[in-house]
């Protein structure tokens, strides 16, 4: 099972570096129908999580716009990273080893931790 998953994961960041430059132009629309589009492929429990965002893009939820104003000004790089990180890692692939971990040790585990080295960050 290893292999399976690390060809699966291997997929996801070469997808993820496809995707990235069309998300550069992105707007509120093309998100909704990437995460729509990815929904119809994923099984649970990314699938209603991806679900969630498209709907969250199509009423331009301000979370969303947010997004779509920083893939517009970062670099190509921190797009790709953003995604890889907030999108595959944690969505596609690590969705459901936390749900798998969080009922093995019953706890709730946080979907991301961030650590922030400084403030003066200009996400380059």
């Amino acid at each position: 099972m290893p292999v399976v998953d690390g060809l699966k994961g291997f997929i996801y960041h070469q997808a993820g570096k496809l995707v990235a430059p069309l998300l550069r132009n992105a707007n509120e629309e093309d998100l909704y129908r990437l995460f729509s589009t990815l929904s119809a492929f994923t099984v649970e429990p990314s699938k209603s999580r991806l679900k969630v965002l498209a709907l969250m893009a199509k009423d331009r939820y301000p979370m969303i716009t947010g997004w779509v104003k920083v893939f517009r000004q970062c670099s190509p790089k921190c797009v790709e990273k953003i995604i890889n990180n907030l999108f595959i890692n944690s969505i596609a692939l690590g969705e459901s080893i936390r749900e798998k971990k969080m009922h093995e040790h019953k706890l709730m585990m946080p979907k991301i931790g961030a650590i922030s080295p400084t403030y003066g960050c200009n996400l380059n």
